[in-house]
């Protein structure tokens, strides 16, 4: 009897867990029935929108701040001037010039700000900002954005913004554009002691290995996708590493940069001087300005020369070798050298610990001044100027400067770090490059010496040359609209 009922009870308990089973396989089947069909209407969901959307149509997206992105800004004005309807969406922050806000055919989207997740060790405050930024950047462009059949992303930062250009254009099947400034894994390197830390290179391989998957074709799934760069340096290492074969398109001004009259440089200044804050008006009389781009100053001139440099205060930009630079030029025995003054341009997180080391000065004909300028004001500085200063480093060497682009576009000569790609953008009739402090100061000695004013207007004179020789206009017609094949898009 005992025999009995226990190969009775093994009986029912094998039998309860064959039924167990089977409604747990069921289960799973069911809920991946749902999922797939989900999934499904999600794909058809987004192609039928798609099919909505007006055949000259783009989205121009920044994972940055809209303001401080002029590269994205001249697109966006580009697209406009082609007849698209344009989406401009990133971050708020500065304000974009009113060539941007007052265009018909272009509107912008803000989308929220990464919290800076300072209570988080650094690396887990990367990944919280990856996802935040994944989160916020499919958000606005399922909601805040409608559907367009060309998305334009640059590249850095690398992530989330490859493979959200990935997913988006999985899902849609628009055609992508993704603009090369530099490499994201680069810049960050810089934040870490050793550039082949387990992150670098984790960023490294990401990164190459979605550009590459973004440069497949996708038959039947999605529209091809096209590959920006900004020198022909980086064109060829992104393609040796066969990650794409990206056109080159060179960074170029604005056209308002060449339109700024002197009158407009002497409101600048006569506002900047009645400004308490800054105390310049005792260096710089509202009486007058700067020399306008006349002989350069002399010692026992009223006038100092105007040195204008542009920065984000970020680690890629040493401005100890500035400060150094113009200490040489104070205790210079040359008498016959002008007062200097030195605008910085820009705002950051290292600027305060700069701003305490220029304090701490005690310069008899140096007078250093860091200002916040608004977009319209900037091109406006940059005219007055005598000579502009990069300090940009380039985490790749690859990349170009924009900021001695735009003092290209005012006609000023520059003075820049060197760099391999920098010999696609400065010449030695258009500036000087330099590696050291001594080197940087030997050469505002020299081009601001009173003799040395027939040196500046030839360099000025270059600089005119290069700005006229093909603008962004006719540039980007050419690799976009033609080379791209954007321009067979119905109108």
């Amino acid at each position: 009897h005992t025999h009995t009922h226990t190969h009775t009870h093994t009986h029912t308990h094998t039998h309860t867990h064959t039924h167990t089973h089977i409604a747990m396989l069921l289960l799973l089947w069911w809920g991946a029935l749902l999922l797939a069909l989900c999934c499904s209407g999600c794909f058809v969901w987004f192609r039928i929108r798609q099919c909505l959307a007006p055949a000259r149509s783009v989205i121009v997206f920044v994972l940055g701040d809209v303001g401080r992105s002029p590269r994205m800004q001249l697109h966006a004005l580009q697209f406009a001037r082609a007849g698209f309807q344009v989406q401009l969406v990133g971050f708020a922050g500065r304000a974009p010039p009113t060539t941007v806000t007052q265009n018909a055919n272009i509107s912008l989207r803000y989308i929220a700000a990464c919290p800076a997740f300072a209570f988080l060790p650094r690396l887990l405050s990367y990944a919280a900002k990856a996802v935040w930024l994944s989160v916020v950047s499919l958000c606005a462009l399922l909601v805040s954005a409608a559907p367009s059949r060309v998305l334009v992303v640059q590249n850095p930062p690398a992530l989330p913004t490859l493979v959200l250009c990935a997913v988006w254009r999985l899902l849609t099947g628009c055609t992508c554009i993704v603009d090369w400034h530099n490499y994201g894994f680069s810049i960050l390197a810089m934040k870490f002691p050793s550039p082949n830390h387990i992150v670098v290179r984790f960023a490294r391989l990401y990164e190459f290995w979605m550009g590459w998957l973004l440069s497949c074709r996708w038959p039947l799934l999605a529209s091809p996708s096209y590959h920006l760069c900004v020198t022909k340096a980086m064109q060829a290492d992104l393609a040796s590493r066969n990650v794409c074969n990206p056109l080159v398109l060179y960074d170029k001004p604005q056209p308002i940069y060449g339109l700024v009259t002197e009158d407009a440089c002497r409101e600048l200044f006569s506002r900047l001087c009645q400004d308490p804050e800054l105390d310049m008006a005792e260096y710089l009389p509202l009486s007058r300005a700067p020399a306008l781009r006349g002989d350069t100053p002399s010692a026992s001139s009223s006038s100092p020369a105007l040195l204008v440099s542009s920065t984000s205060w970020t680690e890629d930009e040493d401005f100890g070798i500035l400060l150094k630079a113009l200490d040489l030029y104070d205790d210079s025995p040359i008498a016959a050298l002008p007062r200097l003054l030195c605008v910085i341009t820009g705002d950051g997180d290292c600027r305060p610990h700069y701003e305490r080391l220029m304090k701490s000065r005690a310069w008899k004909r140096v007078h250093v001044r860091c200002l916040w300028l608004a977009a319209d004001d900037y091109p406006v500085m940059l005219r007055a100027a005598t000579l502009g200063v990069s300090l940009h480093i380039s985490s790749s060497g690859l990349d170009l400067p924009m900021k001695v682009v735009d003092m290209f576009g005012c006609g000023l000569p520059v003075v820049a770090y060197n760099f391999p790609a920098l010999e696609e953008l400065v010449s030695a009739g258009t500036g000087c490059v330099f590696r050291t402090a001594e080197e940087l100061a030997g050469h505002l000695t020299t081009l601001l010496h009173a003799s040395s004013a027939t040196q500046l207007c030839s360099m000025r004179a270059s600089v005119e040359s290069w700005r006229v020789l093909e603008t962004w206009d006719s540039a980007w017609n050419r690799v976009v609209l033609r080379d791209i094949g954007l321009h067979r898009l119905e109108s």
